[in-house]
Formats: C-alpha cells, sequence, structure tokens
C-alpha cells in the first residue's frame, strides 16, 4: 500500500493527505524479505513476486533485493531512550546527521522542541524508504546513496544518530584503509 501512494504522489507532484501518510508510516522496508525480490521465489512469495513486478520496475526491485539484508528499522521506544539519553548528556539542538536513514523513524519520533530547532540531513541507500522519508519529513533533507558515496561536510555535524545497518560487506571508501565490515565502517564515518 506504502508503494502505491508514493507512486500516486509522485505522479501527481502533491504531499500526502493524512490518510496517505498513514499507508507511508507503515512501510517498514524489506530486512528479511528477500524472496519477494527473488527470480525464482518459493511457493509461499509468487504472488507477493508478481505484485511487486506489476508494481515496480526492475532497477527498483534490484534497490530492495540489495536492502533485504539490512533493512531493519528502529522501534520508537528504543529511538525514545536514545534522545532522552542524548538530552541528559546536554544535547538541545544543531545539526544532526541520521546516516541510515531508513523511513526517517529517527526524525519522526526526535523530540518536539528539538526538531523544531535542528537542521536533519539523512542519507539513505535504498530509493523507497528514502522518497518516503522524503515525503514524511520535509523539512528534513534525505539523500538517496549510499554513505560512502554521499559529500557530507567534515565538522558540521552536532549529532549523529541512527541505526547502523549490520552486514559482513566491505564498503569501497579511502576512509575505510583497514577494511571495516559495514556496521564499524559506519560508526567511523559518523565519527
Amino acid at each position: 500500500a506504502a508503494l502505491r501512494v508514493l507512486k500516486t504522489l509522485e505522479r501527481e507532484g502533491r504531499k500526502p493527505t493524512p490518510e496517505e501518510k498513514e499507508a507511508l508510516f507503515k512501510y517498514s522496508g524489506w530486512g528479511g524479505l528477500g524472496q519477494a525480490t527473488s527470480d525464482y521465489p518459493s511457493s509461499g512469495w509468487k504472488a507477493k513476486t508478481r505484485i511487486l513486478q506489476d508494481l515496480l520496475t526492475a532497477e527498483e526491485i534490484h534497490s530492495i533485493a540489495d536492502s533485504s539484508s539490512t533493512a531493519y528499522y528502529t522501534p520508537p521506544e528504543v529511538i525514545e531512550g536514545i534522545y532522552n539519553a542524548v538530552q541528559r548528556l546536554g544535547f538541545q539542538t544543531g545539526s544532526i546527521l541520521d546516516s541510515a536513514t531508513g523511513t526517517g523513524n529517527f526524525i519522526g519520533v526526535m523530540p518536539r522542541d528539538m526538531e523544531g530547532r535542528a537542521l536533519i540531513r539523512g542519507v539513505e541507500p535504498e530509493t523507497f524508504s528514502q522518497r518516503i522519508a522524503a515525503y514524511l519529513y520535509d523539512s528534513a533533507t534525505i539523500t538517496q546513496g549510499k554513505l560512502q558515496d554521499v559529500k557530507l561536510p567534515a565538522n558540521f555535524f552536532d549529532l549523529a544518530v541512527t541505526n547502523v545497518p549490520f552486514a559482513d560487506v566491505v564498503p569501497a571508501d579511502k576512509l575505510n584503509k583497514k577494511g571495516l565490515k559495514l556496521h564499524d565502517y559506519f560508526f567511523i564515518k559518523n565519527l
């Protein structure tokens, strides 16, 4: 449903209605759902695969498949705890980086007094999550791309808050001279 709403919004070039926002909020990515993008799905996935093939381009399906091993979005309760800790440490507002934005849960759960004064920058490789986050949080700048490929200003961000993706992938980046795995790379890049 969220993908259908997204396609409609893009085709019509407009902002989402409250009902459409509800559908977009329910999108939770493809973590663990790689079978839905398979060229040869098991019998339980065939109908879902056909729906995706009718709705999406081959490139969009490939983007989903690439994210299926790392797209697990953080529950609001965990994010609230993180922001409570950040505020106890003295952070009130500033430039915030969410380098694995997903659909923007860290933006959506951000304390209102912080959000209204913060400059928020997100990075998300999976195209649907990035596009949905951009519709849900139009006051933030959400860039589509892999963290290692996105140009970010050095010494600019006051806070990096995200749920890093965990994988045995080694990102190709001049910063990654030690061959760090994806999750360790995210920690270093955010620092």
